[in-house]
């Protein structure tokens, strides 16, 4: 499947899937707008049922995806830090896929909708009269809370980073 597509309301570069996904090509300077991603879908009857993809796990490709999507530096630095400590880590190959158990049963008692066969569906805008969801933010300080957390941790991903490493150079 492509890794990229354009989007037609506004012309730009788009994840064809996810930016997440990892490109078909070997070598990190043949990554282009038009190249091939690991992503998978499973369809039965013309629905899609399941969904997935070999994730990135090399920083330096992750980064090279950002730079086609059109991301700056400071955008990368703001939105995803705390994804790029967590390569600090080592990531290992890893791979996911998602059934949709719904699609699959709406397919197989043949219903137009998935939400004839889900316990709590939403509405068509998204609504949900159990839960009253989605709901609004009552203010900010949860969402500066959210991101103190983040950089903390990025901090203390760095701390532990530069700690193993210099106990390399004393080996």
């Amino acid at each position: 499947m492509p890794l990229f597509k354009i989007e037609k309301s506004t012309g730009k570069l788009v994840s064809f899937h996810h930016p997440f996904v990892k490109a078909a090509e070997k070598k990190l300077s043949n990554l282009t707008s038009s190249s091939f991603g690991q992503s998978f879908d499973l369809y039965l009857n013309g629905v899609e049922i399941a969904s997935g993809s070999e994730r990135i796990y090399r920083l330096t490709e992750q980064l090279k995806v950002f730079e086609l999507l059109g991301y700056s530096s400071a955008e990368i630095k703001k939105d995803f830090a705390y994804f790029f400590a967590a390569f600090s880590y080592a990531m290992p190959p890893h791979a996911g896929i998602g059934f949709g158990v719904d699609r699959f049963v709406a397919q197989v008692l043949k219903k137009k909708n998935i939400r004839d066969v889900i316990a709590f569906p939403k509405d068509s805008q998204g609504r949900c009269y159990l839960t009253s969801a989605p709901s609004k933010v009552k203010s900010n300080d949860k969402i500066l809370v959210v991101s103190e957390r983040i950089e903390e941790s990025s901090k203390k991903g760095k701390e532990i980073k530069k700690k193993r490493d210099e106990s390399k150079k004393e080996q």
